[in-house]
């Protein structure tokens, strides 16, 4: 998995709450590990890192960045871009699977789910999701919202 973070070729390679949380759902994130370019405290990988790791999956975390690498011809010779499996991380309160995020747990469910639908059949993400935001934030989504998080549309300004 390649695991975009905002910008196309900015990514998680050394120690850090995605590289970590991704381990544990048992995923390979190809950037681990990897002589990455740091710029202003962020790391990033280039298109021929990209390339040479040639990631089955692609996740990202910013709105826009799926159909940019689905539709750049750049990037179109990545076995995750032929088989359209470039996909929208949730957004709710904070970007899910971002450095920090509020969600990291339900990032894993996500995750799992998506890696591994076959196994973890037993989780509905859309009740956890529900759950998860009622729990621990007193927010009481409604199915349209659920929707609007898991498609990676965030959720704008605050609930009663």
């Amino acid at each position: 998995v390649y695991h975009s973070v905002n910008e196309a070729t900015r990514t998680t390679g050394g120690e850090s709450l995605p590289v970590d949380w991704l381990r544990r759902v048992g995923v390979k994130n190809v950037a681990e590990g990897e002589e990455l370019r740091i710029v202003d405290n962020e790391t990033y990988a280039t298109l021929e890192q990209i390339y040479l790791w040639d990631p089955e999956v692609i996740m990202v975390n910013e709105p826009g960045v799926a159909e940019y690498i689905l539709t750049n011809d750049k990037w179109r010779g990545l076995k995750a871009v032929k088989n359209k499996a470039v996909y929208q991380m949730p957004i709710g309160i904070s970007r899910w699977g971002h450095h920090g995020s509020l969600e990291t747990p339900l990032a894993m469910f996500w995750t799992s789910k998506l890696i591994y639908p076959d196994y973890y059949t037993e989780i509905d993400i859309e009740k956890e999701t529900k759950d998860f935001y009622k729990r621990f934030y007193d927010l009481n989504l409604s199915q349209e919202e659920v929707k609007k998080v898991l498609s990676g549309e965030e959720m704008r300004g605050s609930k009663n």
